[in-house]
């Protein structure tokens, strides 16, 4: 439709610009608040020739470099489409936000914007407008608020991979807001991954042997979540995950680190013939980015605590 059937108002300046799309603020035909994300044009073609030339110098490299194989590169690559691919799909999205917020609706502290259906269709994705600021601003003007802000945002990762299933893979500054009310807004759910039962299952018990460094568990829970080929040595793998457990736990217990742990095993495995799972891959990608973010606008916030009492509840 035209602008002018769907809005009464459209900035045409927009708030924020990436490489997949772009966001403006408007107000709807009913008074909505509201903001409009927009696909770039001929986007589907520029990324189909990407991953072909991709595809090309992964095969051209391992053919005059046969070690490379070891790393696996031609599954990077797939699953690097697989997630571009992702992204591109806006109803994949707004069904995501939807189910994504209907998981997370009684995690006080926590606001996700909705999908306003009639105004979203093919490339175009309108949610209600997010009147916050980014959590990264916000830490400079409220830096005392933000162990309980980080604690939140642990809590609904947590709660969204355990008890639906469906997580942000990707939550970095820009995609996390804080409201005026203080409350949290997450953003942007192009890059999410989901979980099965039996790999939530196997998840639950890897964590518990990574934060209780029992590498043999770790090794059994990694290998059902993942998928191993046939010249898999559990021997060495076994070995590289102890030593990769030894060098995330060797500080303080208190100062273990999920992403990098998630980091470590999916090396080990690489190494050792198994073929990680893009769900699991993106799962690492979340842990490392959230601790990330902690690190930076939390300095010294222990949240392995929130983190054992949310395993807990769960």
């Amino acid at each position: 439709h035209p602008l002018t059937k769907l809005f009464t108002a459209f900035a045409e300046t927009p708030l924020a610009a990436a490489t997949i799309a772009q966001v403006h603020e408007a107000t709807t035909r009913d008074g909505r608040h509201v903001a409009v994300k927009v696909q770039r044009p001929h986007l589907q073609a520029i990324i189909a020739t990407d991953i072909a030339a991709l595809t090309y110098l992964v095969a051209l490299g391992e053919g005059l470099f046969p070690r490379l194989r070891a790393l696996d590169l031609p599954v990077v690559v797939s699953e690097f489409a697989i997630s571009l691919n992702r992204e591109t799909d806006f109803a994949r999205e707004a069904r995501s936000v939807v189910r994504v917020r209907a998981e997370l609706a009684d995690l006080p502290g926590l606001w996700i914007p909705d999908v306003v259906a009639e105004c979203t269709k093919g490339n175009v994705l309108t949610l209600e407008f997010s009147a916050g600021e980014r959590v990264d601003r916000y830490a400079r003007k409220h830096p005392k608020a933000m162990p309980r802000l980080m604690d939140t945002l642990v809590r609904s990762l947590l709660q969204s991979i355990f008890e639906g299933g469906l997580f942000h893979a990707d939550p970095h500054p820009g995609n996390v807001f804080v409201l005026p009310d203080k409350r949290l807004s997450l953003l942007d759910f192009g890059n999410t991954g989901e979980l099965d039962e039996p790999m939530r299952e196997s998840l639950a018990l890897l964590l518990g042997a990574v934060v209780d460094g029992n590498a043999r568990d770790a090794t059994e829970a990694y290998l059902e979540m993942a998928s191993a080929g046939e010249n898999i040595d559990r021997g060495a793998l076994l070995i590289d995950i102890k030593s990769a457990l030894y060098e995330v736990r060797r500080d303080n217990l208190d100062d273990v680190s999920i992403g990098n742990a998630f980091d470590a095993l999916l090396r080990a495995g690489s190494r050792n013939g198994v073929h990680n799972p893009g769900e699991f891959v993106l799962l690492s990608r979340a842990f490392v980015i959230l601790e990330s973010l902690i690190g930076e606008l939390a300095p010294g916030h222990n949240y392995m605590e929130s983190f054992r009492e949310e395993i807990s509840r769960l």
